[in-house]
């Protein structure tokens, strides 16, 4: 029963905070509102870093939601959006920076890492495919002695 209740109360408790940042302004349409949080859930808390805009309850994403939303209200496009805080942040304030000179090693960094692990990975294998794992004379008796220890007893 403890259980039930604890799930409520932290059921109600997500609830609150979620529809506070829906409830932070006011939409004329429902579509405006719809894509208000579409896009600031695309875009990057400066200060949470790993949390989007959306969910972040610092006083700089509360900052950034009211700017967002002015220049919403001002008619602007989400690109037009995004040059704005670009010129400001950075791209690292969106979740999904362009492909451009300074950002190649984001891109393309993981799977260049990944190649170069399975290149390594298969010289390491071919290697060990190659090296000769003959015994001499002298060790192969001494294998023997190892694995047929009765043998050795009657000699």
């Amino acid at each position: 029963m403890k259980l039930k209740t604890t799930i409520t109360l932290l059921l109600l408790a997500l609830s609150s905070q979620l529809s506070a940042v829906t409830n932070e302004f006011e939409f004329g349409e429902r579509v405006n509102e719809q894509r208000y949080l579409s896009y600031i859930n695309k875009i990057r808390c400066l200060v949470c870093q790993n949390e989007s805009l959306g969910s972040s309850r610092s006083d700089l994403a509360i900052d950034l939601r009211s700017e967002i939303y002015r220049l919403m209200e001002l008619g602007q496009s989400n690109q037009q959006i995004n040059e704005f805080l670009v010129s400001r942040y950075g791209d690292f304030i969106l979740y999904e920076p362009p492909v451009k000179r300074s950002t190649l090693m984001l891109w393309f960094g993981p799977f260049l890492l990944l190649l170069l692990f399975l290149v390594l990975l298969l010289l390491r294998i071919k290697k060990m495919k190659h090296q000769t794992s003959e015994l001499s004379a002298s060790q192969r008796q001494q294998a023997q002695a190892l694995l047929n220890p009765k043998s050795n007893q009657h000699d």
